[in-house]
Parts: structure tokens; sequence; C-alpha cells
């Protein structure tokens, strides 16, 4: 489904709420998406886990899961990607779809509604999740969008960034280390897979455009320009929730039975 706003568009599918493409003033923001690999372009969305988990295992109130291995030996990017959704309302510049997660992996089912807004060279994604079961859930949110860049970019932001240390590749260990700003950048030449921690939006400067994204619950993001990026992206994921969060609960809600919370994230454009 396309939601247009002027010269401004997006594609979702019903597949996960997967957005496929993004365009502001007529141009492509997103490198193009594929739905048989959500999170190899395009921008898919993850709930109610971002990142991985390791070894898809997590204690959760003294019981033991089990969520599917999909990224091994690990389980990755939450529940969502492969849920299928259906239309609850579609106009032109607006849409929302609703769906159930259900896991045996996960203690108890999910209701979520994706609500997609398109405006002028701004893009706005609310999701509303509720406790359909009656066992306690972890929740936490996040996006994987691809921005294409142009052949140069560069964070504006704080002069130095705060990064989650690893204890091995993925799995954070608890600690922080400092990263001044100008080395998140084309020009350092380095290469990322790493989560930081920002309270604030972020803004990425491209060649020719300015992307800023901001969130109600965003504390974490994943920057990565490895081999799927294709040396034409760079993607920035904001997220709710540290890597193997439903392990060290760094950024977790909990939701009880019968509760509901709500994310919501904003990409904005100017060029």
């Amino acid at each position: 489904m396309d939601i247009k706003s002027g010269t401004s568009e997006a594609s979702i599918e019903k597949e996960g709420g997967y957005i496929s493409s993004l365009k502001f003033s007529g141009r492509d923001i997103l490198l193009q998406g594929d739905i048989k690999n959500k999170t190899h372009g395009g921008c898919a969305i993850l709930f109610p886990y971002p990142n991985r988990i390791r070894d898809g295992k997590y204690k959760w109130n003294g019981v033991e899961y089990q969520l599917p291995i999909n990224s091994a030996p690990n389980s990755i990017h939450g529940l969502l990607n492969d849920t299928a959704l259906e239309i609850s309302s579609y106009e032109k510049d607006h849409l929302v779809l609703k769906g159930i997660i259900s896991n045996p992996g996960y203690p108890s089912p999910l209701s979520v509604a994706l609500d997609y807004t398109i405006q002028d060279n701004r893009f706005i994604l609310d999701l509303h999740a509720e406790n359909e079961g009656d066992q306690q859930v972890p929740v936490a949110f996040g996006i994987h969008p691809y921005f294409l860049h142009g052949g140069l970019w560069s964070l504006e932001g704080p002069e130095a960034y705060s990064f989650l240390k690893y204890k091995d590749k993925y799995f954070p260990d608890g600690n922080f280390y400092s990263l001044p700003g100008n080395e998140l950048s084309s020009d350092s030449g380095r290469d990322f897979d790493s989560c930081f921690e920002l309270h604030d939006s972020l803004k990425l400067k491209c060649k020719d455009r300015t992307i800023e994204i901001s969130g109600n619950k965003t504390r974490y993001y994943v920057i990565y320009n490895g081999k799927w990026c294709r040396s034409v992206s760079v993607a920035l994921e904001p997220m709710s929730a540290a890597p193997d969060s439903f392990n060290n609960h760094m950024g977790i809600e909990r939701l009880e039975p019968g509760e509901s919370t709500d994310f919501s994230i904003s990409i904005e454009g100017s060029f």
C-alpha cells in the first residue's frame, strides 16, 4: 500500500508492516527494500525486541523461553516481521495495520496497531501494543532503516558518543566507552556494527540532505555500514532498548495483562 502527501510517498507491506520505500520531495530516502530480506534494505519494524537475543534464550519470571533462531545461533529483530497484519483504515496519507503477535517463545500474545502518516518530507510511525494474555511480558521497539547517503555521511550531535562495550561481537557487558563525534562519518573510514546511547533526536547529514530521527522512547541507536549497506547507505536503528534486552533488561518495558504501551518514531528530511 502507498501513502502520499505532495511529493512525499511511502510504500508499506502488510507482512510485518515493512516499509519498502520512502520518498521525500520525490527523492528516495531509503535503500530499496526486499520483502524476503526485510533487514537488508528499506525499513523493518523491530518488535517486541530489537537486535539480538543471545541463543534466542531468556528467563522471564522464573520461566525459560526459547525464541526462533533466525540469525544462528541467535534470535534477531523481534517477532513482528513474519506476522500477517490486516488493514484497519486506509486514507491517502494515512494507514493503520493491526494484528496479533503470538509465539511459544514469548509469554503472552500481544495485539499491535501500526499507524503510519506521511506529510511533506516527514514520516511518522506510531505503534500501540496491548498484552492480551495472562502473563507479564517484556517489550521493546525499534526500526531498521537504511538511509541513502550519496557518498558522504556524518552524524550531527554531541562532541562524543557513549558506545556500549561488547563482551563478544554483539552483546553488551554493561559498560560504555566514548567515541568522538567526528569519527561517526564516512570520512573516518570506520566500519560500524555498534550501539550507542543517546537520549535525543539524531541528525544524519548526507551529501544532499539531512535526515532527523526522533522518538518518544528512543534511547539507543545501532549504526551499521557493513555489506548490506552496499556502499550507498548507512543503517541507523533507533531503539527503546539495548541488544539482548530480554536478558540484560537495558531499556525494556514490562506489560501486565491488559496493559498497553505506545512507541513513536519520526523521520524528517531537509534538502
